[in-house]
């Protein structure tokens, strides 16, 4: 059987992430209006739950994509496509749901630190229906096959933003 869930710690080259994560923190910094989607407003109703907005950042710059897209493609034969920033703000959160609009679907952590107490944990089920907890750790890349049914914690008052980079792989 195909796993549920497969974890890659160190995806990416140290250089590589700096890049990569910097400029995702960047966006914060320099906010404009134009600049970030919700999941308000492109979310399904049952996604957004009772969450607290989820600020999305289509990724454009060229040279993030090709960082991505190389290291994609060395791990897997191909690339998602599309690459977005996702910023989980205070009591943010995705109740249980399955991806079933994709075959797999990404999330590479950006965060240096993430301490278990913010919250903001990805839980997963697996075949077996157990239910199991990942830590939202710096450059660790989770990809997720079979409709994987998963969720995320709640982020706590007072944390950090918990950033990651979202894709999805048709």
């Amino acid at each position: 059987t195909m796993k549920d869930i497969e974890v890659f710690e160190n995806f990416l080259k140290d250089d590589d992430f700096k890049i990569v994560q910097e400029t995702a923190f960047r966006q914060l910094e320099v906010p404009s209006p134009a600049t970030f989607r919700t999941n308000y407003t492109w979310w399904q109703p049952n996604i957004i739950h009772q969450s607290s907005a989820v600020l999305v950042y289509d990724v454009v710059e060229e040279n993030v994509i090709k960082i991505l897209d190389d290291a994609f493609i060395g791990q897997f034969g191909n690339n998602p496509g599309q690459y977005m920033f996702y910023y989980w703000t205070n009591n943010s959160f995705i109740p249980w749901h399955e991806d079933g609009h994709v075959k797999n679907a990404g999330t590479l952590y950006l965060n240096n630190e993430w301490n278990r107490d913010f919250g903001g944990l990805y839980l997963y089920e697996t075949s077996e229906n157990e239910i199991k907890a990942l830590l939202p750790t710096r450059n660790t890349f989770v990809l997720q096959h079979n409709h994987t049914m998963h969720a995320t914690t709640p982020t706590y008052p007072g944390t950090p933003f918990r950033v990651s980079v979202q894709m999805f792989f048709s």
